[in-house]
């Protein structure tokens, strides 16, 4: 039997107990997702989990004088400009044009 000495035998019980505890953590956050930071739990999006506010809170704040007070700095989406350039439907091949001949 080889000789084995204490440093190694400290090394190996060192080893054994991260792999250990590193099972012990992929374990509980296997059974618990929830509490696990970064799994999502479903697939939807967070604000669906909001409730939507009532009518009437929502007519209370539309009726409240600082909303009212309220003016737009600047336009959040730029205006889209209508133009002729391009086909009607973009999967519509271009017609073939034919060609005379003399």
């Amino acid at each position: 039997m080889p000789n084995i000495n204490k440093k190694m035998i400290g090394l190996i019980i060192f080893l054994a107990l991260i792999i250990l505890a590193i099972g012990f953590i992929l374990i509980k956050y296997i059974k618990n997702p929830k509490i696990s930071p970064n799994i999502p739990v479903s697939n939807s999006p967070s604000y669906l989990s909001v409730s939507i506010p009532s009518v009437d809170k929502i007519e209370n704040i539309l009726e409240n004088p600082k909303f009212k007070e309220m003016r737009n700095i600047q336009t959040f989406f730029e205006p889209v400009k209508v133009s002729e350039k391009g086909k009607v439907n973009p999967f519509m091949p271009f017609p073939k044009k034919e060609v005379k001949q003399p």
